[in-house]
């Protein structure tokens, strides 16, 4: 080892091999480490490595592991993992007292696991003709009503209606704009069909969506609307 004075000489390495862990009596100067084939193994996370010798699949981030232990590649956990939408804007018409599907407004999702739910939301303008008569509307899965009240009688199960009224004529001129949220729990990863129905249940009046009852062509007082049915599938991770 070459010495000035009682200190030993600075001697830069051209070329260093550390997998031994060692180097001695000498400073390294800029870029003489091939990080690329001299350096093998991991690098603990107290050395500033991640503790890893490979890197994770696309689209994978580094985080720490459930047992904070240590470093890994996983999914980053996103809360809404898909959303669906059908939008209806033509008038459509039932005189059926029973709840039967409203055309144009039915989506299908099919969930990442029997864990996850399903945020349906319905926006829907409808109205009924005649004086007093009852129009209803729910929201449906696979046919059957869902977020409805419960057995009363014969009373109906609804989850949106209104009663037509008279104002001073034999037809109605009003125009329910209802809006339905619910938490679906469907507890499936089968392809589930979302609907909104529509119904008369007195029966002698007419069910319509997107228009008023009265209707007078070319009226500056009768609107013509669109409505929507929404369904947003929620990871059961940010659930609690």
């Amino acid at each position: 080892m070459p010495f000035i004075g009682n200190q030993p000489a600075k001697v830069p390495l051209t070329s260093a091999d550390i997998t031994d862990g060692i180097i001695t009596n000498a400073d390294i100067a800029n870029s003489t480490i091939n990080l690329t084939t001299k350096v093998t193994g991991s690098l603990p996370v107290a050395n500033g490595g991640t503790g890893l010798t490979a890197l994770g699949t696309a689209s994978q981030v580094l985080r720490v592991n459930s047992g904070a232990t240590g470093l890994e590649f996983g999914t980053l956990a996103s809360g809404i993992l898909q959303v669906k939408q059908a939008v209806q804007s033509a008038v459509v018409s039932t005189t059926s007292t029973s709840f039967v599907d409203i055309s144009g407004l039915s989506v299908s999702i099919t969930p990442a696991s029997s864990s996850n739910k399903i945020l349906v939301i319905a926006d829907i303008v409808f109205s009924g003709t005649g004086n007093g008569w009852i129009v209803g509307a729910r929201i449906a899965r696979g046919g059957t009503g869902i977020y409805v009240g419960d057995t009363d009688g014969t009373r109906i199960f609804s989850l949106m209606g209104g009663i037509t009224s008279n104002f001073g004529s034999t037809y109605d001129s009003h125009i329910f704009n209802r809006t339905g949220v619910f938490l679906d729990n469907p507890a499936s990863t089968s392809s589930l069909t979302y609907t909104v129905q529509g119904n008369v249940p007195r029966g002698n009046t007419t069910f319509y969506l997107n228009r008023d009852a009265d209707d007078t062509s070319g009226g500056p007082n009768h609107p013509r609307t669109a409505s929507s049915i929404t369904v947003i599938e929620i990871a059961s991770s940010i659930l609690t």
